[in-house]
């Protein structure tokens, strides 16, 4: 369906730290599409991106979320001209969006000091 919106798919951007590692494309259909990971992309959000430079953003509901409120989000989402945002879409608090991205800072500080390089090159150390 989301070819029929946007013709050949040719990227999807996900939130780097909310989804577990992705390889760099995906060949499907005999086609290559890329998959980016980035820091800035809103958590509980997948955008995927036409040749043509179209974007579509897909809202992502929590596997844990009750299936009638999914269904009404989901609903108020598609809505013609709605204007609410991801958090508010998903009633996230103030106090949740914060702890949410102090644990995001968290780990781009850890990554950027070496967090998982300097892991790896501890756990190869003889002895």
């Amino acid at each position: 369906m989301l070819s029929v919106r946007l013709g050949r798919i040719d990227r999807v951007l996900y939130h780097l730290n909310a989804w577990a590692e992705a390889p760099r494309k995906l060949i499907t259909g005999g086609r290559t599409v890329r998959l980016d990971g980035y820091r800035l992309q809103p958590i509980n959000t997948i955008d995927v991106l036409g040749l043509d430079g179209d974007r579509l953003t897909l809202l992502v509901i929590p596997p844990h979320t009750n299936a009638n409120d999914a269904h009404r989000t989901m609903m108020t989402a598609a809505q013609p001209h709605n204007a609410a945002t991801v958090d508010g879409l998903l009633t996230i608090s103030q106090r949740d969006r914060d702890t949410r991205n102090q644990a995001s800072t968290a780990q781009e500080r850890w990554e950027s000091e070496g967090g998982t390089t300097a892991s790896l090159r501890l756990a190869q150390l003889p002895g």
